[in-house]
Order: C-alpha cells, then sequence, then structure tokens
C-alpha cells in the first residue's frame, strides 16, 4: 500500500494543491489547517485525495482559538459522510493487495521528558523545567482552551499538566491497542514526534524542544512497521531498533510555513512523499 504523507501545511496561512499521484490512501499528521473544521473541508474537497481515504490527526494548530473537545468534535461532524477519517485514539483498517493494514491515531501530546543539551555540554532531563518554559514560551498555553471538570463550568486555559495527562492516556491506549493480536502491517500516525531522532541539531539546547518532541521507549515501537508523526518543521525519514526485532520506520514531511518570498520553511518538504507498506 502507498500512504502519501503531509502534515504542518497550516494553510490559514498560505493554501496549497497536492499534486496528483499513485497513491491508495493519505496521510495528514496534523497542523493542516486552523481550525480543524476547516482543514477536515479542505482535506474532502482536495482533488488529488477524491476517492481515496484520508487518515487526518489534529495537530495543536487545529485547536487554536477553539475549545479542544468541541473543536475535535467538530471535525469528527465535518469528516461525516466524506473520505476523511479523523484520527485520536482511534484505530482503521486499510485493505491492500499485501493484506490489511492496521492504523493507529492519536495527537500523542508529550510529556515533555525529553533530554536536551545543557550549557555544560550534558544532556539534562527536567520534566518541570520544560513544562514551565512551554507554559509562557508556547502559543498552545494562550489560544488554546479546554473545557473545566465539574463541579466547575466553562472553559479555562490549557495547560502543560493537561498534555501530560493526555500523553499518559495515549501511551495506555497505544500500548492496549497494540497488544491485540494482529497478522498484517501496522502504522501509528501522531502529531507530536515520538522519537529523540526527530530533534534536529538546531533544536538541541532549546527549552522547548520538550513540547515538540517525545522520546518513547523502545518497546513501544514494537509491533510498528511505519510511524508517521508532524510538528518538527523538519523533514525526517530514520529507522528505530524493536526489542522484539526488525525496525520501525519513522518519517515526518511538513511543508511548515511558507516565507514572505514564497520560499518554503522546509526546503526538504516533498509535496508527493509517498511510503509504501
Amino acid at each position: 500500500m502507498k500512504l502519501l504523507i503531509l502534515s504542518d501545511l497550516h494553510l490559514e496561512f498560505h493554501p496549497m494543491r497536492v499534486p496528483p499521484g499513485d497513491f491508495d490512501a493519505v496521510v495528514l499528521a496534523g497542523d493542516i489547517q486552523a481550525p480543524g473544521r476547516r482543514g477536515v473541508a479542505w482535506a474532502a474537497a482536495e482533488p488529488a485525495f477524491a476517492d481515496k481515504p484520508v487518515l487526518y490527526v489534529p495537530g495543536n494548530h487545529e485547536f487554536y482559538g477553539q475549545v479542544l473537545a468541541s473543536e475535535l468534535a467538530e471535525m469528527r461532524a465535518a469528516a461525516q459522510g466524506t473520505n476523511v477519517q479523523v484520527l485520536d485514539q482511534d484505530v482503521v483498517t486499510l485493505a491492500s493487495d499485501a493484506g490489511p493494514v492496521r492504523v493507529l491515531g492519536a495527537t500523542l501530546w508529550t510529556d515533555f521528558r525529553l533530554k536536551v543539551l545543557g550549557a555544560d555540554g550534558q544532556w539534562r532531563r527536567d520534566a518541570r523545567l520544560a513544562a514551565a518554559e512551554a507554559g509562557v514560551g508556547l502559543n498552545d498555553f494562550s489560544v488554546i482552551r479546554v473545557k473545566r471538570t465539574a463541579p466547575e463550568s466553562g472553559v479555562r486555559r490549557l495547560r502543560p499538566l493537561d498534555t501530560v495527562h493526555w500523553h499518559q492516556a495515549t501511551r495506555r491506549w497505544m500500548h492496549d491497542r497494540l497488544a491485540e493480536p494482529w497478522g498484517g502491517s501496522t502504522v501509528v500516525i501522531t502529531h507530536h514526534a515520538p522519537h529523540r531522532g526527530s530533534l534536529a541539531a538546531c533544536f538541541e539546547r532549546s527549552g522547548l524542544s520538550p513540547a515538540f518532541v517525545n522520546d518513547l521507549p523502545a518497546a513501544c515501537f514494537d509491533g510498528v512497521d511505519l510511524w508517521v508523526h508532524g510538528h518538527t518543521h523538519d523533514s525526517f525519514d530514520y529507522p528505530v531498533a524493536r526489542p522484539g526485532g526488525g525496525t520501525c520506520r519513522v518519517v515526518c514531511n511538513p511543508r511548515g510555513y511558507v516565507r514572505w518570498d514564497s520560499a518554503l520553511e522546509n526546503r526538504g518538504f516533498d509535496p508527493g512523499c509517498m511510503v509504501v507498506v
């Protein structure tokens, strides 16, 4: 099965058309358009995607200016009756000539436990400090709202601790799904990166990197053949050794932002990036 891999198109800032291609399904790994319902509408109307399944995992930008749970529901509603499926802790099965392909999709916010390079040249993990830096340094925590829990009502700003809890819940969900018997190929789609191999060298010292990249244990990759992510605005394609044998291929193909001179932020972006599983 040939999968077209795209992420971080940020269509709210600059439109694009996808070139026709010989792919069987489309993977959209988040940050396609804000708000997310417009990203779904774009994917459903994109001529290159006609009559092909489109698997859409929300990124953080899908929820900018919105209440997260409400916007996720709007995305799912917008996808009804179209070729788009919105995945956030959801599993779908795709049919192919080589056998069925199981796809797990979730945003996978980070737990801020990624090690970053200190001024002394040592790699250090400080999840509390990283969460605090993200809380004041990222727009996520000023423009995304979440519903208050009972007995309180109304909404409040997203907090780093919210994303830690969601990360943990998604990890448990993935563990349970991957433990289920399956004889075919398995693809995982997340928005946030799963492995420190997706940490660009220029961000090794950034205190905000733990909000972009996870550093999952090797066991999380067992049973996974392909892991697609977005969020980093740098392209990646590398193997991760699985404890049970073999490797998991990790792929990221983000467009990123379009600069004032029409140059792409990510010059490695390939609008026709295809991966075979």
